[in-house]
């Protein structure tokens, strides 16, 4: 075996049986703000509960990825498109440098508070994509991702630590911003999330040369922060296609169908077909990769959209709903010990 990290993002429900059984040894956890009034002062109840979480979760056995706080959410398939902020007003407006100070000091608050339950650090989520960056644009998202960074090192220098760039090509910009600065042997990997036959057109295929880009242009190893295949959903035809286009991707939720399909289209079988085919693909690629977290454990009942019939976040698991295994899971289980006893 090797240290070669596998994991997933998983409800504290989930059968921790099926996860072992599956190889699987690290969970993906994101971590609110934790402070409601100042820094150093009254801890929230939401980051008390996410604190309990991992804690549970380490005390059965896993690992946890921490994801440090986003700072909003745009949603991409509303007009107009409206910043929901998620940072407390203490923290200051977001384009501030006190903002980014204070964002600094949270990272190195959640580095020592959780130091033995977080092992590897996320910032933020995509700071590519407008949806998440909002304001910040992906200039200052990108130095925010290093302000996050010098908090966590400061408090636990043994953390892995990173971001992830997803899915759009203006990832490339994040990737080539963050490692050709000075700072950048503060960070450890190079995260990416990609959905291809989804949200992006290919297949299992295009890991290949991703990965290869990847290594090459960052020179630093390459963490696959996202990756699967929905097992249901309809393909969208070319009027739905173009309705859809967002000028950098598609809003599938604003169709309720998929811009893409690989092979036989979105069914179980071919979720299963997808998930061996990637894995013998990051298998090829073991010394170039720490790992990689699968999206996801479980089917959700609804999207966040709010519709039960969007496969956009529906039917992305490898347990169904009633957390019983889809082909996926098997293929995924075989697939992942090839890996690891190669």
């Amino acid at each position: 075996m090797t240290d070669f990290v596998v994991g997933t993002s998983a409800y504290g429900h989930a059968d921790k049986d099926l996860l072992r059984e599956a190889h699987v040894g690290f969970v993906r956890q994101g971590f609110p703000f934790p402070f409601t009034d100042r820094h150093g002062g009254t801890v929230s109840e939401k980051y008390r509960e996410a604190r309990a979480r991992a804690e549970s979760w380490v005390e059965q056995g896993f690992r946890i990825m921490g994801i440090t706080p986003l700072i909003g959410f745009e949603r991409p398939d509303e007009e107009p498109r409206v910043w929901k902020v998620y940072s407390p007003d203490w923290m200051g407006d977001q384009l501030s440098e006190t903002f980014s100070e204070n964002y600094r000091k949270t990272c190195a608050f959640l580095a020592e508070d959780l130091r033995g339950l977080v092992s590897i650090w996320q910032i933020g989520n995509e700071w590519n994509a407008r949806a998440f960056c909002g304001p910040l644009g992906m200039r200052r998202a990108c130095d925010l991702v290093f302000y996050g960074a010098e908090g966590l090192k400061s408090s636990d220098p043994t953390v892995l630590v990173g971001t992830n760039g997803g899915g759009i090509t203006t990832a490339y910009y994040l990737w080539g911003r963050l490692f050709n600065d000075a700072r950048r042997d503060l960070l450890d990997y190079c995260g990416v999330d990609e959905y291809f036959g989804t949200h992006r057109v290919g297949g299992p295929e295009n890991w290949d040369t991703m990965i290869e880009e990847l290594a090459d242009i960052t020179q630093s190893k390459v963490l696959v922060n996202e990756w699967g295949y929905s097992s249901a959903g309809e393909l969208m035809n070319d009027a739905e296609r173009q309705r859809a286009w967002g000028g950098a991707y598609y809003r599938s939720c604003m169709i309720h169908k998929w811009p893409f399909a690989w092979g036989g289209g979105h069914t179980p079988e071919v979720q299963a077909e997808y998930i061996r085919h990637t894995l013998r693909i990051f298998g090829k690629h073991r010394d170039k990769l720490i790992g990689m977290f699968f999206y996801r454990w479980e089917d959700q009942e609804k999207c966040w959209c709010g519709r039960s019939d969007c496969p956009c976040e529906t039917r992305w698991g490898l347990v169904d709903l009633g957390g019983t295994p889809k082909p996926g899971y098997y293929a995924f289980k075989e697939g992942v010990r090839d890996l690891m006893d190669a």
